[in-house]
């Protein structure tokens, strides 16, 4: 018996609807080449001691949207292994970024030649809100929003609840305030303080951007910077500790996400 043409209409727009995650099912699969499969390669390859051959594998998952805070952390490892402790540093002050709970990575930042606290963190009050990333503290921020924001539309919707709700609305409004302001302080510590670190040993900072400029002065791997400024593969940057700048090749740092 024929299926009337509607229902046939209705199954052909499920197959042409799942078709394209089917395909997508089978494009980003574990298969060989895949950024699971090299992660898994890289881990091998690190826990059998070929560390060069495990930061390779992991170069080719570290594209800028599928990096994470268990592959910054082993590819700081496997630095650290081959005895470059400032480009192990920058990985793991990303890693910090995406997962600042991390115990594996607050180790890491804790011991001999770890880095420490980033400038001007010693003290800082403020510092309790590295404890969440900015997406964290943006979801924090608007649960209480959103049912302030439905609370006030329900009064307006039945004005005889307006009363008995005046105090859930004034508690959640004063509620909400104080969330978008600590995600405005939180925003506001991570858009002005370091957002790159030097990643080779010796990094020359010079006066303008050209090769042949004077070397102004050089920086340790893993330095804390504040980039300023882009120009052609150049950053004009200042060091946060003594207001120190000048200008660094791109290949030269390892940028710090705004998470």
């Amino acid at each position: 018996m024929n299926l009337p043409p509607r229902r046939h209409g209705f199954l052909l727009g499920f197959l042409l609807g799942l078709l394209p995650w089917l395909l997508l099912g089978a494009t980003n699969g574990p298969g060989r080449g895949s950024p699971e499969s090299l992660f898994q390669l890289g881990n091998r390859e690190v826990a059998a001691g070929n560390y060069t051959n495990g930061l390779a594998s992991y170069s080719g998952v570290a594209t800028a949207p599928r990096t994470s805070a268990a592959l910054e952390y082993n590819r700081g490892v496997a630095w650290s292994r081959l005895g470059e402790e400032g480009r192990a540093l920058a990985h793991w002050r990303m890693a910090e970024r995406l997962d600042p709970r991390n115990p594996l990575v607050a180790t890491a930042l804790r011991r001999p030649g770890g880095g420490g606290s980033m400038p001007n963190e010693e003290g800082d009050l403020l510092r309790g809100t590295d404890r969440l990333t900015l997406d964290e503290w943006g979801i924090l921020a608007l649960i209480p929003t959103w049912c302030w924001g439905s609370l006030l539309f329900l009064r307006r919707w039945k004005p005889a609840a307006a009363v008995a709700l005046r105090g859930y609305t004034l508690g959640l409004g004063v509620i909400s305030l104080v969330a978008l302001g600590v995600l405005g302080v939180a925003v506001s510590r991570r858009s002005l303080g370091p957002d790159a670190l030097t990643s080779n040993p010796q990094t020359p900072v010079r006066i303008s951007p050209l090769d042949e400029a004077r070397t102004a002065f050089e920086l340790p791997a893993g330095t804390p910077l504040k980039t300023r400024s882009f120009r052609e593969g150049w950053y004009l940057v200042a060091d946060p500790r003594n207001e120190r700048s000048g200008w660094v090749r791109a290949q030269h740092l390892t940028r710090l996400p705004l998470r």
